[in-house]
């Protein structure tokens, strides 16, 4: 194992994490928003559904702030 606590070392670790778990968040409300947009199409309950749909956005919303 290197020493990685160099500055510039510890700096570019970091961005790579941060930039990867942005990147998975934003897979994440892709994903989720496709979900919710087919079952919307689909679905013949839309008023129920739209609430708890809409509960699941504003948090993974809160996730990704």
């Amino acid at each position: 194992m290197a020493d990685q606590s160099q500055p510039k070392e510890a700096k570019q670790n970091l961005a790579f994490y941060f930039k990867r778990r942005q990147y998975t968040l934003q897979h994440r409300k892709y994903k989720l928003l496709a979900r919710w947009a087919h079952h919307m199409l689909t679905s013949e309950s839309m008023e129920r559904m739209s609430g708890d749909a809409t509960f699941m956005y504003a948090k993974l919303e809160l996730n990704v702030e």
